[in-house]
């Protein structure tokens, strides 16, 4: 099976089978000795490898052996001490004459033979040491340098009609790591690093017996490559590193690859798949390994310490590793750099980032336009593998990577729609410290972070149209909202700011009197945790300010005073619908009304008894309308207006589904029927002296 993993730069080129014709210079012609040798090698391979290619162009799937210059080979006999064998021609093909010198193969032996000979090697025993350290590689995806390393040998062979035919198998594996590292960088070292189990760094191999065997003497949890003209540039950020690794099965393991700049900045990839490394084959790691700290200092800005407002936006998990990506909408194209553990800065091409377990990735750019410009042009981050991931630092550094810190106005209308939508691994939020908004600045920023418990502080005064809304929808963790300190509010400020927040059980302080169109509209909507309201002192409404604003809040027993004298159209519409556990409304004093200014306002408010007297004698537009709808247990209503015909709709089913008997109080003034107002049958109907 074909073996591919996640990219890393990769370096190296592969062999395949090659014949070498006979022995040079043969002393001894007499029926004793053989007449010549051939030598083939087999190929590299991967498991499903068609093709094979040539030494220059190394691909993961194979590669044709080459011979290089004063590459020598030993033999040994059944009997006897071991030879050594040299290249007299044919380097850098695959057939390849080598000379034995003053040596002979005698064709009544059997004979072994191993690549490369070394002379500490000479021995009688068949047993030959490896050592697999100190491998190097000179550019990208080369393999002039490593050949030593590649381990061969034979089973034994005899002569045959005057031959002795050594079929040479590789005893390694090809290991090529796929780097995507910085741009404009050189690096000077590769490492993997297994935690569990051992590479094999120094071995011995029998080759007396049937087929070689190898047995391992040392062995460590990692295996290095130096490198050597190895950089990337601004347009190639990918490198290809090559070594030889002993047969070792890591396919259980999740390896680190680290890679080592010339400056002794250190770069990391974590949780890279392992593969079983197999002789004669290839097998592919890939990785895009991030910069981190060098022995625990880091080589970049070091972003611990000090008060958190003076760092850039940052994220960590202390539990697990997690990717961090960006998808950008509309076109939005943001400048972005991030740092891993106060590491280099690398610009960002919004790819997926890995994070390991404590560590932290921070972020920076230059934005001064926005990070993101308009309602269809923006960018939001994404995260995966991210439970319990902690959200820090200054938000304002992704818009000026310099002067983050002296920032306090929002430049850009919905500057960070979005931002982390759906982050539902994200428990708390970054410092928002701007303290002047732009319109949709925060425009659903962390809607669907499921897990938010901690919304981040929001210290504006002057906010703008739509600065929060839908800010935090369907963060189902909250229990406790944001202050809100701000007294003048724009349109749609806070316009489904909670919605959804089921555990939301405070709400923060509303201490407004100069209210806006939409301001609060459905802020609170879903909140089935909120147990009470807080104070809504203004006395001036505006449209829509207050619509849907409890809606569904299933847990509300007590609703705020509503002291307003002048309304305005649907002021008041379902403020409180589906508050099954309100008990008792607040009054409603104003005796001018708005169009739609009450309709639903208590529809399914199923425990509430007896409605707010109502005072207005001259109606609107609907504005009574389903106003106690599904009611079912309200049982008193006490109506002053006087006369409904002329405000279409405004008694429209008010009174539908509520219960089957009551008593309604009825200026005695009225110039309408019961039938005109809708009243229930079942009901007494009192006229009264207003």
């Amino acid at each position: 099976m074909k073996n591919t993993f996640l990219a890393i730069a990769a370096l190296a080129t592969l062999f395949s089978c090659s014949s070498i014709d006979e022995i040079a210079g043969d002393k001894y012609a007499t029926g004793d000795y053989v007449e010549s040798v051939e030598m083939t090698v087999e190929d590299f391979e991967d498991d499903n490898a068609i093709t094979r290619t040539a030494l220059s162009n190394l691909t993961d799937t194979g590669a044709k052996f080459a011979w290089a210059e004063k590459d020598t080979v030993g033999i040994f006999p059944n009997v006897g001490d071991q030879v050594s064998f040299s290249m007299a021609a044919g380097a850098g093909t695959s057939s390849a004459t080598f000379n034995g010198g003053g040596w002979a193969l005698r064709t009544n032996s059997t004979y072994s033979a191993y690549y490369p000979f070394h002379h500490s090697n000479w021995n009688s025993s068949k047993t030959i040491a490896i050592n697999m350290v100190g491998q190097s590689q000179d550019g990208n995806d080369t393999t002039s340098e490593i050949g030593k390393y590649d381990i061969m040998a034979t089973a034994p062979a005899s002569a045959e009609t005057g031959n002795v035919k050594f079929a040479f198998k590789h005893q390694v594996s090809i290991c090529r790591i796929k780097l995507t590292l910085p741009e404009n960088k050189s690096f000077k070292s590769v490492k993997v690093i297994a935690p569990n189990k051992k590479f094999i760094t120094k071995a011995t191999m029998d080759i007396s017996g049937s087929a070689p065997t190898i047995t391992a003497t040392e062995t460590s949890e990692e295996i290095s490559l130096s490198l050597k003209n190895f950089s990337t540039t601004s347009t190639n950020r990918e490198l290809v590193a090559n070594m030889y690794v002993l047969p070792v099965d890591m396919s259980s393991e999740l390896l680190t690859i680290n890679v080592t700049d010339t400056e002794d900045n250190v770069y990391s990839a974590k949780d890279v798949s392992g593969v079983s490394f197999e002789k004669a084959k290839i097998r592919v790691l890939s990785a895009t390994p991030l910069p981190v700290a060098l022995d625990g200092e880091g080589e970049g800005e070091d972003f611990t310490g000090g008060d958190e407002i003076e760092q850039p936006l940052t994220f960590t998990n202390d539990n697990q590793g997690f990717y961090i990506s960006l998808t950008n909408h509309g076109g939005n194209a943001p400048n972005l750099e991030y740092s891993i553990d106060g590491g280099p800065w690398i610009p960002w091409d919004y790819s997926l980032v890995y994070v390991s377990q404590g560590q932290k990735v921070s972020f920076r750019g230059d934005n001064p336009s926005g990070f993101s410009k308009d309602n269809t042009k923006y960018s939001n981050f994404e995260m995966t593998y991210s439970n319990d991931l902690k959200a820090g630092g200054n938000i304002m550094s992704i818009l000026s990577k310099e002067n983050f810190l002296s920032l306090k106005t929002i430049p850009a209308n919905y500057c960070f729609k979005s931002l982390f939508l759906d982050c539902n691994g994200l428990i708390n939020g970054p410092l928002l410290p701007a303290t002047t908004l732009a319109s949709g600045c925060y425009q659903s920023m962390f809607a669907g972070c499921t897990n938010l418990v901690e919304a981040p502080a929001l210290p504006a005064t002057t906010l703008a149209d739509w600065c929060y809304t839908g800010m935090f929808g369907d963060c189902t963790s909250l229990t406790e909202a944001p202050e809100l300190p701000a007294t003048t509010l724009a349109s749609g400020c806070y316009q489904s700011m909670f919605p959804g927040c089921s555990y939301l059980s405070t709400a923060p302080e509303l201490p407004a009197t100069t209210l806006a169109d939409w301001c609060y509209f459905n802020m609170f909507y879903g909140c089935t945790s909120l147990t009470k309201a807080p104070a809504l002192p203004a006395t001036t409404l505006a449209n829509n300010c207050y619509a849907w604003m409890f809606g569904d809040c299933t847990s509300l027993t007590e609703a705020p005073e509503l002291p307003a004298m002048s309304l305005a159209p649907t002021c008041y519409q379902g403020m409180f619908a589906g508050c099954t556990n309100l008990v008792e409304a607040p009054e409603l004093p104003a005796t001018s009304l708005s169009s739609y200014c009450y309709a639903g306002m208590f529809s399914d408010c199923t425990s509430l008894t007896k409605a707010p007297e109502l005072p207005a004698l001259d109606l609107d537009y609907v504005c009574y309308s389903g106003m106690f709808m599904r009611c079912t247990s309200l049982k008193t209503v006490k109506i002053a207006a006087t006369n409904i015909i002329s405000a279409s709709y405004c008694l429209s089913s008010w009174l539908y589904g509520v219960s089957s008997t009551g008593t309604l109080y009825k200026n005695k003034n009225a110039t309408w029927s019961n039938a005109d107002a809708e009243i229930p049958e079942g009901w007494t109907v009192i006229e009264y002296e207003p």
